[in-house]
């Protein structure tokens, strides 16, 4: 079975897919909601597994302000 994981924390993005593959799972993995739109129109997953926070793009963190 093909699983698409959307998650953009690297940690469970790594953690995720090493298990499901312990089990014979296919895993696609991308970072941000763009990337998971343009996956689901090239991939045929079964199984969508969505990091419900996650926005359309990465939101990247603000700078320090001195």
């Amino acid at each position: 079975m093909r699983v698409l994981l959307v998650e953009d924390d690297r940690m469970i993005g790594e953690a995720v897919p090493a298990a499901l593959l312990d089990v014979a799972y296919a895993i696609d993995w991308v970072r941000d909601g763009r990337m998971a739109i343009g996956a689901c129109k090239i991939h045929h997953d079964a199984v969508l597994l969505l990091d419900q926070l996650l926005t359309l793009t990465r939101v990247q963190e603000p700078s320090a302000m001195a």
